[in-house]
């Protein structure tokens, strides 16, 4: 029980705004009255008898002091640090992603953390984000040539499938088959907007293309381009082509395989435009699949870059690869995001031209 003003309801609108309550407990309504906790911080006792001679009240019902039931109103912690510090777990947890109502934590599993924290770890997460049913953990490193890590369950339902949204397009995914990093979002739009800006009815080349992220970004805000897109990973595949039905898209065309063999016997010489969103050993693969460019084009490479060298690491194996036959113009670069202490993410713009054509 919680003292409260008990305020006739034709006069709660007017009162409430010069007597101390204590918004901690939520207001309750019925049918002749409104009633409000006390905020016994101040001197309500002497704010009350003011009030009620000012106002020339001489109802004695019209404003009350009563005992009454209310709802506590849980104040929503400003961030999952402050949750567990609260409870003396000083662990940096930074490192997660949330894929709709499924996060994703990471936490090296060489700091040996104990049952009851992860537990606490999944709480505080929870909390913060009300919408999360599932907290995961990393339990390896990426694996295998389809780049998939296992995942262990922390707390909540044990799934691994989730479909969101993201720059207006739905995406279903299971995070225990493919790769995934909706951190990638930005970016994808990014390419996105400068298709729209090339005005061009572009063929557009997209090896390496997961569950579909970037060539249905790019589908839905351009439907006069064409997009290929290609895949080993026949569990992305699968989705990739579930992915284009949820977004009622027609003008993406999906192959499963070897994107350097589909695009030797498919592809050559066909793209205005390609794009490879695979950052680990992209630049290997970029000698295969540079020849399904036009005459002229622009790619997009992303790469692993040392910050110690930011982007001269991969522009040194950017000229090995496709300096002899191709003239290539660096139009953008820039940091995509960070990947660990010593390495970010970046991606290059190219303008590339078959060589004897000027630039």
């Amino acid at each position: 029980m919680v003292l409260v003003y008990k305020i006739k309801k034709m006069n709660a609108q007017e009162l409430k705004h010069i007597i101390p309550i204590d918004y901690s407990y939520k207001p309750e309504t019925n049918k002749n009255y409104v009633y409000f906790a006390v905020d016994k911080k101040q001197d309500y006792i002497k704010i009350l008898k003011d009030i009620k001679k000012k106002m020339q009240i001489q109802q004695k019902d019209v404003i009350t002091l009563a005992d009454k039931k209310l709802k506590k109103i849980e104040k929503k912690p400003h961030s999952i640090k402050e949750i567990l510090k609260n409870k003396g777990i000083n662990i940096d947890i930074s490192s997660f992603e949330v894929i709709k109502d499924i996060a994703i934590i990471d936490i090296p599993k060489k700091l040996n953390i104990k049952k009851e924290t992860m537990n606490e770890i999944a709480d505080a997460i929870m909390r913060v984000h009300p919408h999360v049913k599932t907290v995961l953990r990393k339990a390896s490193a990426m694996e295998g040539e389809w780049r998939v890590r296992r995942l262990e369950l922390i707390k909540g339902e044990e799934k691994t499938i989730t479909t969101y949204i993201e720059n207006g397009c739905r995406f279903k995914v299971d995070l225990s088959k493919m790769y995934y990093s909706t951190r990638l979002s930005p970016e994808r739009m990014r390419i996105a907007k400068l298709v729209q800006e090339s005005k061009k009815n572009e063929q557009i080349l997209i090896p390496f293309a997961g569950y579909g992220p970037f060539a249905i970004t790019i589908a839905k805000y351009n439907p006069s381009c064409r997009i290929a897109g290609i895949e080993i990973n026949p569990y992305a595949v699968e989705y990739f082509k579930e992915n284009i039905r949820l977004n009622k898209l027609e003008n993406i065309d999906v192959y499963e395989g070897d994107a350097r063999a589909i695009v030797k016997t498919k592809f050559n010489s066909w793209a205005d435009r390609i794009i490879m969103p695979l950052p680990k050993n992209t630049i290997d693969y970029l000698s295969d699949i540079i020849i399904g460019a036009k005459g002229e084009s622009i790619i997009h490479v992303y790469a692993f870059s040392d910050r110690e060298r930011m982007f001269k690491d991969v522009e040194e194996k950017l000229d090995k690869k496709i300096g002899k036959e191709y003239d290539y113009q660096i139009i953008n670069k820039r940091i995509v995001r960070p990947y660990s202490p010593f390495v970010s993410q970046v991606v290059m713009d190219i303008k590339i031209r078959r060589k004897n054509r000027q630039l």
